[in-house]
């Protein structure tokens, strides 16, 4: 979505394991030597940017393709501050420039990451992603080397279901305080009389519309696309997950922890109360949210997913 955000022509190539795994000349890992330590993982996405003298530029991770886009197609809104569009280079060491690269690196090593656990997409859908692949994939990708985890495959085929969605949804709860109107803030002022304390409430500005995307009040930018690129794996790997983790209130995950695997994932006990189990927050603005996505730029993403069949 950063090179439909420039108005980039580009073509979709599917990259197998084997090609991020190979290694020798020509490789792709021998092109990022350079910059990849010896033993990082190679992985998507990337861009390959072919020039006009037949010769073509390799870019890997996220955060690096947006500023080098950034840098070299200036004309069109910068991903890191949509608002700034022109003829000249974004000024990368201007204040507001740096607090937006640093908030997508929070954000992209956060909840749009794996490492940090703070949220737990891939774990839920780990092993219907496994199966989109070739069996000889499915191998090389349930291998420690590629999970980075010790027993990685049995360990995410014997995590609580329930606990990861409940996990997840309440990630999700941070952005929902951005995406939804809230009550204005108000100011207590104390004006103590001689014998009691009086509290005055009041309110310090009138309550204003919540922004339309994360990135900006109005437009997407990088930080929408890296938390929607969570919601499209889970989506293209497994919808009813998907559903059962973006829905405003809990109901869907309920029902699908119960039909999954035959319920051995079902709510039991006080969990099985409306209300007592983790996962029984409300998300508001999420799902407004996630349809603003799929309309941005002519509905892109929207006829993507379709294409792919979910």
């Amino acid at each position: 979505m950063c090179l439909v955000h420039k108005g980039i022509h580009f073509e979709n190539r599917h990259v197998t394991l084997e090609e991020l795994r190979r290694e020798g000349q020509g490789s792709l890992r021998a092109r990022f030597a350079p910059s990849l330590p010896a033993h990082e993982r190679l992985l998507v996405p990337m861009i390959e940017v072919c020039h006009t003298d037949g010769s073509t530029t390799l870019v890997g991770d996220t955060l690096n393709i947006a500023e080098y886009l950034d840098a070299n197609f200036p004309h069109a809104p910068s991903l890191f501050v949509p608002c700034l569009s022109g003829p000249d280079t974004p000024d990368v060491e201007s204040s507001e420039y740096r607090q937006a690269r640093t908030m997508a690196r929070f954000l992209k090593d956060g909840l749009g990451g794996s490492d940090s656990r703070w949220t737990r997409h891939f774990e839920l859908v780990s092993s219907e992603i496994a199966e989109r692949f070739q069996e000889h994939e499915r191998e090389m990708l349930s291998k420690e080397s590629t999970l980075n985890v010790l027993n990685g495959k049995e360990l995410f085929a014997t995590l609580d279901r329930a606990d990861l969605i409940a996990h997840t949804r309440r990630s999700l709860l941070p952005l929902c305080s951005i995406l939804s109107p809230a009550p204005p803030p108000k100011v207590f002022q104390s004006s103590p009389p001689r014998d009691s304390a009086r509290v005055d409430e009041r309110p310090s500005y009138p309550p204003r519309a919540p922004p339309l995307f994360l990135a900006s009040p109005d437009k997407p930018g990088l930080l929408d696309y890296i938390l929607f690129g969570r919601y499209a794996m889970t989506r293209a790997a497994a919808p009813e997950i998907n559903t059962a983790i973006w829905s405003v209130d809990s109901r869907l995950a309920r029902e699908w922890l119960a039909g999954y695997e035959g319920g051995k994932w079902a709510l039991r006990g006080s969990d099985a109360e409306v209300g007592r189990w983790d996962g029984d927050v409300h998300l508001p603005g999420i799902e407004d949210w996630v349809q603003r996505m799929l309309d941005a730029h002519g509905g892109y993403a929207r006829a993507f997913l379709e294409a792919e069949g979910v």
